[in-house]
Parts: C-alpha cells; structure tokens; sequence
C-alpha cells in the first residue's frame, strides 16, 4: 500500500441527511503511468515525468531546478501573420528584461501545427472543481486542460469496443491562450474549469508554444474535486462563478489569469476559496448523487429547476444559436426525465438543419472579393481545412492575397525533403510576398535561392535570424534580387568558420530602414559604404553583446557613428551594447535628431564616454524616450536631466545620495527604471517614489 496521506487529503462536509467528501489529491506514482507527448504526437524521450509525482517540493522558489518536471520543445511555427513590432526572441536573444509591455501589434496567429501533451494519473476519480498547476520556471504556456471520463457512448457500440471509447473520451474542461505577459515568478496556476457531469481521475495537460523555443518547469499538479456532485443554490451561477464570487472577500493576488486567492508565497493559503465554501455548504450548495435525481429533487433548487415548464417551441431556436445551452441540455441529467424532453431535441434538431442550409445557400451568394476579405482572418491550419471543402475553395485559399505575409520559423530539425515540401507548398502563393521570417530554419542554399527567385522581389520584410544556411552567395542573391527590401534582419547568422561572409554587396540595396547585425562580424569600412547608400535608415543594431558578455573582438564603430550623423537623419533606434565607441562617436550622434532609443551600454570597456560627450547628445536629442548606460561606470545624472521626454532607462547604480538624484524631478515622463544592482539607493528611491516600476 501507497502512503496516501503525503499525496492527498479528505475533507467531510455534511449537508443536511448527505455528505460529501472534497478530496485534495496530487499526481499518483501509478508505475510510469505519467505519459508525456512532443509535439509530434510521440513519446518524448525525455524521462522526467517522475518529478512531477507528489507534492511540490520547490514551491515558492523560482528556477529552473533539476527536481521539477520540465516541458520544452524545439517545435516550428508556420503562420501568414504580419511581423510583430517586437521580434519573438529565442536563446540567442537575450536582452535586458523589458522597460514596459510592448506596444499593441496587429493580432497574432497562434495556431501552430503542433503542441506538447502531458497525461497525468491520480489517486481517486472526482468530479473536478478545481486543478492547481505549480508553475516555478517559465510559467504562462500551459493552454489546455482535459479530463478523461466516461461519457454518452453511441448507440451501436459494441461491449468490446466499450473500454477503448473510455480512454479515448476527453472533456475540455479549460482552454486559454499562451499567456507571454505574465511576470517570471513561482505561482500556482487555477484556471476557471468548465462544468463537469462525470467523475474523473486522469488529466491531460496541453502546452502551445507560440514562441518555437521554450522551456518551462513544473514542481506538481493538484486536483481538488468532490466525491459526489455539487451544484450551486443559485440557478445564474456554476460552481467556477460561485468560486470567483467567494474569491473577493479575499485580497487580489494580481494575476488576472488565475482563481487561486492568497497563492503567491504562502501555499497554505492557496485554497481559502473552496475552503470558506466547505466551511458554509449549506448555505452555497446542494449535493446531487450521481445515480439518481431523487435527492436533487428534494432539495429547494431541484424543485424550482424541475417546476419550471419549458416551452419547447418558444426556447428551441434561441437554445440552437446558443451551442453552450445545447450542449448543457443534452448533458442535463435531470432535463431528460422531463415529459417534454424528446420534443425539446426533436426541435432543436430540426432548426439546426435550418440553420444549416440558410447559412449556406447565403454564403455562397457571397462575391470572391467579400470572401477574401473574411479568409485573411483565418490561420493556415484553417485554410488549409477549407480548401478541401469544394472547387470554390480550393481556388480562394490559393488566392496570392492571402499569403503577403510567411513565417516558417525554427525549421532545423524537420527532415531536408519535408523542408523542400513546405517551401514548394508556398513558393507558387506567395506571388505578392512582403514579408518573410525563417528564423532559425535550416534550408539549403539552393532551396533558398529558388523560393527567392519565385517570390522575392517584392520582399520588403525578410528575417534570417541565426540561418545557417547564410553565406556570400544568398548575401549576393538577397541584394540582386530583393531590391525593395526595407527590413532586414541577420542576426546571429555569420555560422562560416573558414570563409568569412562579405556584406559588401549589400549597398546594392538603397532602401533599407532597418538593419540587424547583433552578433555579426562586420568591417567599420563596409558598413560604412551601406550606410551612405541607405540614407532612410531609422533602426540600426551593432550589437555585439551575446548572451552573458559583450563580445572581446570589436570594431571601432566611433566612424560609424559619424557616417550616421551624416547620412541617417531619420535614425530613431541604435543598439552599440559592447561596441567599441568613445567619446568622439558618442558626440556624432547629437547630428541624429530624431532619436529616440538609445542603447550604448557596456562601452567602458573600449574607452568609455564623458560627461560632455554626453551632456551634447542629450541635449540636441530630444526625442529621447529610451536610454541604457548599463555597464558604464560613473554618476550620469546631470545630463539625463537634459531629456525631456525621457520614459524608460538603464543605469548602473548610482554613487550618489537618492535625494541628490535630480533626474527624478527633471524627468516628468520618467516611466521605468532598471537599476543592474539592489542597495541602499534603491530603497531610497522607492520609498521617495513609489509611482513608479523599478526592475
């Protein structure tokens, strides 16, 4: 025998001549049992499943901890949604945390081809009213929640067939999308369960990975439920509402995505919900056994549910348009012993097949042009479906509108043919092309070369992102071919160890606004001669910095910053973190008027920056909003006074006295500060200022 009590807990709850039990349960050690899924729909080799088993061990802490369940992938994305005005990062890219939430971007597509699945057993069947996941690495990607039970077998199921149907039944009992904005904090995730008729002891856990690169950790999963069903008094409310209602009489825990009151760092208290409704039963609830309706009959809410008449010809076109209201009559139990009930199906059927020829017969009378307008809405996994639904389709789902815009990111560990396929998919779609993003992608030069020969001369937008793929000859293709490009991103792509790649043909291109070339090695003499030929250039990063530490090897950039000033009035964003700049190159910049992001951080090392040379930018800048000196050693506060609009910025901490800090009273817009360190000027600070969000 197990030792149930270091897995779960029974409180008794009597109510009136019935009782029931609320059984608090975490992941049963049921012999490997525990099953998890890639995103190919396989087992995954990776044989961590046992650290989820029990109770959480962690829990507050935060981390990437060795003891904890971790789900990751190394999935792609295939999607036609516009770029973001923020690139999705990957373990290449790992900048200083954000000085605020981005800005709001067209609507993302979060359908991606595949997901990851976790299959949890525990100890007893209940029926759920709550699932608590233990987050401490990377929280926010679970999206799912399913629960395996026995639910209407059809008609013509044969008992041999009986056990397979049972393990094949899931019940969505909560869905939500990738939450990316939640803070990367320990927490006990409880999202609202849907209602649930029937008892279970099984859960999947679904994770989408709307970012191609993750990992997250998970310390256990909790399953609270009830050994007999229970049902709220009030008919306008389901327990997950009644739960929310009794959730505030406690203090916001802050996190919006979540029903668990008080879970932040105090796990006893993560449950003062369902407790304060043991606590009061009677009062909130009635106990409806699952085997008959006698004893919802005999309480106050039974009778008033089962003396209402329901007027089947009055409801039956309003439950139809409601799939929710018919989805929940056809699970009711107690509606199927009512003598109208068969009527109530029968019409609800009929104006279901009704509704079903109108809509068609007027959405065929629908023009190719209204049509087109409605399908750009939908994901590729969508249209995809729709095409094989007729000729008409099939046709409109091809249109070259629909596709001004790919990404086929993370495609490296997919099969070179599969590769070739998914290309040759697009490559005749994509007639109108502007922007394309293969971050991450492993594609032959010579597959690469034909999509671009195809599609790429209307490329405005193109992202190779750490492409190994990249050398002299698709350099020398991008800039023969793709003369309209205004964004260009090769970040982290220069992977030749013998032949170094040769960014000179790239002043071909005349109409550049952006450039990434983070973690790229690149002559100050080439780059200059591409910066004279783009003189629309607003978004320029040299960044140097990878990971951890700016790179050793550099270039002096002090002429690049000159070549700017001269020729790129409209610059409004340069990243140098770890360049080689001195003072002279930092005064180049006063030239660049419109600037508004400023990043020169860790350029100490190459000869630093003075208070003049700072005090001039700052002060024919006035447009700047964003300013990080992280790394740069010294007390910078009289001449940030100098920027007005100033909202964000990145500070070492300073020497000098809070009070003496006058950048706080001279900065009105002054949103975020991130400080590299904590001490005793922080304190200050936040004390003297507590409006504001220091990170």
């Amino acid at each position: 025998m197990e030792n149930l009590a270091s897995y779960h807990s029974i409180d008794k709850v009597v109510a009136g001549e019935d009782r029931v039990n609320f059984i608090y349960q975490y992941v049963k050690d049921s012999d490997g049992w525990v099953k998890e899924y890639n995103y190919m729909n396989t087992p995954s080799i990776m044989k961590t499943y046992e650290r989820i088993i029990g109770p959480p061990i962690n829990f507050p802490n935060y981390g990437d901890f060795l003891s904890t369940f971790v789900m990751r992938t190394n999935g792609f994305d295939i999607s036609t949604s516009p770029w973001q005005s923020k690139p999705i990062t990957s373990s290449y890219d790992n900048p200083p945390p954000p000085p605020s939430p981005p800005p709001p971007s067209l609507p993302q597509d979060d359908s991606h081809m595949y997901c990851n699945y976790l299959d949890l057993e525990f100890h007893e069947a209940v029926y759920p009213v709550r699932v608590s996941i233990y987050e401490v690495y990377n929280p926010g990607y679970v999206t799912k929640i399913w629960a395996q039970g026995k639910q209407q077998y059809p008609d013509d199921i044969t008992l041999t067939k009986k056990k397979e149907w049972e393990n094949n039944q899931w019940f969505l009992l909560w869905s939500g999308p990738p939450q990316n904005a939640v803070p990367l904090t320990s927490r006990i995730f409880s999202p609202p369960l849907k209602f649930c008729d029937f008892k279970t002891k099984i859960l999947r856990l679904q994770f989408m990975y709307s970012h191609w690169d993750y990992s997250t950790h998970l310390d256990a999963v909790e399953l609270i439920g009830t050994s007999e069903l229970v049902l709220p008094k009030s008919p306008i409310l389901n327990l997950t509402n009644l739960l929310k209602s009794i959730n505030c009489k406690y203090p916001c825990h802050g996190d919006s995505h979540n029903l668990t009151p008080g879970y932040s760092h105090d796990h006893d208290a993560a449950h003062l919900d369902i407790i304060h409704l043991q606590k009061n039963f009677s009062k909130y609830c009635v106990i409806c056994k699952s085997n008959t309706a006698k004893s919802f009959n005999k309480s106050k809410f039974g009778h008033k549910q089962m003396s209402q008449e329901i007027d089947v010809v009055a409801c039956s076109e309003q439950i139809y348009r409601n799939p929710f209201i018919k989805r929940g009559i056809l699970r009711n139990h107690f509606l199927r012993h009512h003598t109208n009930y068969a009527k109530l199906i029968k019409d609800i059927e009929l104006y279901s097949n009704e509704s079903k020829e109108q809509s068609c017969s007027s959405f065929s009378t629908l023009s190719d042009e209204i049509v087109l307008i409605i399908l750009k809405n939908l994901d590729i996994r969508s249209l995809c479906r729709l095409s094989q639904i007729n000729k008409r389709f099939n046709i409109l789902t091809r249109d070259p509108l629909l596709f001004k815009c790919l990404n086929l990111r993370n495609l490296r560990y997919t099969n070179s043919i599969c590769i070739h396929n998914v290309l040759f998919y697009f490559a005749f779609r994509c007639k109108y092309l502007q922007q394309l993003d293969l971050t991450s992608s492993n594609i032959s030069v010579k597959h690469f070369k034909k999509f671009v020969n195809i599609c790429g001369k209307g490329l405005t937008h193109l992202r190779l992102s750490n492409c190994q793929f990249v050398n002299n000859s698709v350099l020398l293709k991008i800039s023969i071919t793709c003369k309209m490009l205004k964004v260009l991103d090769l970040s982290f792509s220069d992977h030749s160890k013998y032949q170094p790649l040769e960014f000179l043909c790239l002043e071909n291109l005349e109409f550049l606004e952006g450039l990434n070339l983070r973690g790229i090695d690149i002559a100050t003499e080439t780059l200059c001669k591409i910066l004279q030929k783009n003189r629309r250039m607003r978004n320029l990063n040299l960044s140097t910095f990878s990971g951890r530490s700016p790179s050793t090897s550099y270039e002096d950039r002090d002429a690049v910053a000159i070549q700017l000033g001269n020729s790129c009035p409209d610059l409004e964003i340069i990243d140098l973190t770890g360049c080689g700049i001195t003072s002279r190159g930092i005064k180049a910049f006063a030239e660049c008027k419109n600037l508004r992001k400023l990043n020169i951080s860790y350029t100490n090392y190459f000869g630093g920056t003075d208070q003049l040379s700072l005090r001039r930018l700052f002060s024919s800048c006035q447009l700047l909003e964003e300013v990080n000196l992280l790394g740069l050693n010294g007390n910078f506060g009289e001449p940030l006074m100098l920027c007005k609009n100033l909202k964000h910025l990145y500070l070492d901490v300073p020497t000098e006295d809070a009070n003496n800090f006058a950048i706080f009273e001279q900065c009105p817009k002054l949103q975020t500060i991130f400080f590299s360190d904590n001490g005793p000027f922080i304190a200050q600070a936040k004390e003297k200022y507590p409006h504001w969000i220091w990170t």
